[in-house]
């Protein structure tokens, strides 16, 4: 039994823009790269990159941290902004006063760093536009029944703006991310809804924690059980194709995980110049939660004529 937890990635994967870069990583003895990542927030707070180096590829650890560069962020409207390394967490690096990124405004990335360790710095580039945020009216968990075995649904109610758009959905279980490897995150895109009122569309399953008992080990591990009074947040953001894509190559590497290439990693599109991997995004956030309902009246309107239509 048991109901896997579904990742809602309905189109297929598209073109990369001419703004990434392919970079192919020879799986048997290739020479590391390096690895940056950066996801700016409209939150305001110390916004952070991370700096590695990608590890073996039959090597399962996560990425070497990279120390001693220099991380500058400047956005279109002119400001500039200094990273510092973290004392605490090598390859860590981030701004030192808080700020929130502007929609419509474009931040460009510049890290400076001898990687290879010849003496010689080499400088690696991205750069991100901010697009504006989903108008995300709320979100519900709504039982459902499969052969006998209660799940849950997690269901958003959203305006989707004309043109094509490209989203990122993020979950948290009573505060706690659960949604915090790339592996696991959860992206669509618009096709079929496109300007039309998104009501009710499901996101993810969950399991009910009755159901543990009867689920094997690996459903266990691999599952989330929620019980009544459970509070499940949704983190939802308006994304570029480009991000979509690379998010949607990394799933379908076995190990596209958070850091994203502590394992295998092969013809990701990047948009790090100079020979590096990773991504450098900005994106607004935009929340709410829900809290599971009491158990008895879940079934009550499980089996109820009116059913569980909203």
């Amino acid at each position: 039994m048991g109901i896997k937890y579904t990742y809602l990635i309905l189109p297929l994967l598209l073109m990369a823009s001419a703004c990434t870069a392919p970079i192919d990583i020879d799986t048997n003895d290739s020479e590391p790269a390096i690895v940056i990542n950066g996801a700016l927030t409209d939150e305001v707070k110390r916004q952070e990159i991370r700096i590695g180096r990608t590890a073996p590829y039959f090597q399962d650890s996560p990425n070497i941290p990279v120390s001693l560069a220099e991380v500058t962020i400047r956005s279109s409207d002119g400001n500039w902004y200094e990273l510092l390394e973290n004392d605490s967490l090598p390859g860590l690096y981030q701004t030192i006063q808080p700020w929130a990124v502007v929609v419509g405004e474009t931040y460009q990335l510049q890290v400076t760093v001898d990687f290879d360790g010849d003496g010689i710095t080499e400088t690696y580039q991205a750069e991100t536009t901010v697009l504006p945020p989903i108008e995300l009216d709320s979100s519900a968990i709504v039982p459902i029944d499969i052969m006998g075995y209660l799940h849950y649904a997690l269901n958003f109610y959203a305006q989707d703006p004309p043109g094509k758009n490209y989203y990122l959905v993020k979950c948290l279980l009573n505060d706690t991310l659960m949604t915090y490897k790339i592996s696991r995150y959860i992206i669509f895109d618009d096709t079929g809804i496109d300007g039309q009122y998104i009501d009710g569309l499901t996101v993810r399953y969950f399991e009910s924690a009755d159901n543990w008992e009867v689920s094997t080990i690996m459903e266990r591990d691999s599952l989330e059980y929620l019980s009544p009074g459970d509070e499940v947040g949704i983190e939802m953001s308006q994304i570029p194709r480009s991000y979509y894509d690379f998010i949607f190559q990394c799933q379908k590497e076995l190990y596209g995980e958070n850091p994203i290439f502590g394992g295998p990693a092969s013809n990701i599109i990047t948009n790090i110049s100079g020979g590096g991997v990773g991504f450098f995004v900005a994106y607004c956030i935009v929340r709410h939660a829900s809290i599971v309902p009491d158990a008895a009246d879940t079934y009550s309107k499980m089996y109820s004529s009116e059913g569980v239509e909203r």
